[in-house]
């Protein structure tokens, strides 16, 4: 009896310690998860905008056509930058997001670890 209730105390803190590093683990994982998401949308995006620019330059064939180029490359101008601020704006959101769960992680473990829960 002695030992089946020492087992099932070792087995009550393992898991206790164990707990939150599963959750830490968890949250890493969906971090980098979402990172890379971002960053192959952004990847896709950028590479759109790389190949309208090889269409509208294949098609220059005079004074004219030309200058229409001119203003694409205006307009790509345009929104490379809108794309660059949003990707940034979602990494930035992306990055609190994960501190804010990782400091929610770490002030219940010093709660649990206190004895404060």
């Amino acid at each position: 009896m002695m030992n089946m209730d020492l087992i099932k105390s070792f087995t009550e803190q393992m898991q206790g310690f164990a707990a939150p590093l599963t959750r830490y683990n968890q949250l890493l994982a969906s971090n980098i998860e979402q990172l890379t998401r971002l960053q192959l949308a952004s990847a896709n995006a950028y590479a759109e905008l790389g190949l309208n620019q090889l269409q509208a330059v294949s098609k220059v064939q005079d004074a004219q056509s030309l200058a229409a180029l001119g203003t694409v490359q205006l307009e790509t101008a345009s929104q490379l930058s809108r794309q660059m601020l949003d990707d940034i704006q979602k990494l930035n959101a992306l990055g609190l997001q994960f501190k804010e769960e990782l400091d929610a992680l770490t002030a219940d473990g010093i709660k649990k670890s206190t004895g404060k829960a």
